[in-house]
């Protein structure tokens, strides 16, 4: 399901915004104001661990997979299969090529790197149960329970709003080069964002994002 939302600000100007799988249960967004945002308390993110190579994955943890000739095949909370795929031909300009790089660990789950024709991700896996996720980019996180990461796709700004405890992800997209992430704040729960105007730099706006 596809809901567009709006965040208001104290002049009544609003920024058009896509929640896919939304669920006001799980998040509270509004928009806040720059002071709101200077003033927010940071709290230290965790960093990422790159210690965790493929053939160690692949010794350590082939409980957590299967594998084919050219595929990791994980678990997804959805129940779907989840493929992580390296297919590379002789012709590199060939569009069906995708490739990954294990970078390490995060919190107990593997953190993958993929890429293919236009394309990029972010292959999250617990280490734990299985369980795996795609999200845009290397996730962020100060407490090791929700994440967020981004991309901006050819105009479109894309947020990943992550629960790591439960391998759950929404997302919120910014569309038609509207506005791009300059900045991301985090303690705990909760998340400020720092918005620019992709075609008028210096032009900010700020968001909230709590995990509820």
């Amino acid at each position: 399901m596809l809901v567009i939302l709006y965040a208001f600000n104290s002049n009544g100007q609003d920024i058009p915004f896509k929640f896919y799988n939304p669920d006001t249960t799980k998040y509270q967004i509004i928009e806040v104001q720059k002071n709101d945002f200077d003033s927010f308390i940071e709290r230290s993110k965790v960093a990422l661990d790159s210690n965790l190579s493929e053939k160690e994955f692949s010794l350590s943890y082939g409980k957590l997979y299967q594998k084919t000739d050219s595929c990791f095949v994980f678990k997804s909370k959805k129940g779907k299969p989840f493929e992580l795929c390296r297919i590379q031909t002789a012709d590199p300009h060939y569009k069906g090529n995708v490739n990954y790089k294990f970078v390490g660990t995060l919190c107990g789950n593997a953190i993958i790197s993929g890429w293919g024709y236009e394309d990029w991700w972010t292959t999250v896996v617990d280490l734990n149960t299985g369980l795996a996720l795609r999200c845009t980019d290397i996730p962020k996180t100060s407490n090791c329970k929700v994440a967020i990461s981004t991309t901006n796709y050819y105009g479109d700004e894309y947020i990943d709003l992550i629960n790591l405890e439960e391998m759950e992800l929404d997302m919120l997209s910014f569309p038609n080069f509207s506005w791009t992430t300059k900045s991301i704040k985090s303690n705990e729960n909760r998340f400020m964002i720092q918005l620019e105007m992709f075609d008028r730099k210096k032009e900010f706006r700020y968001l909230s994002v709590t995990f509820k």
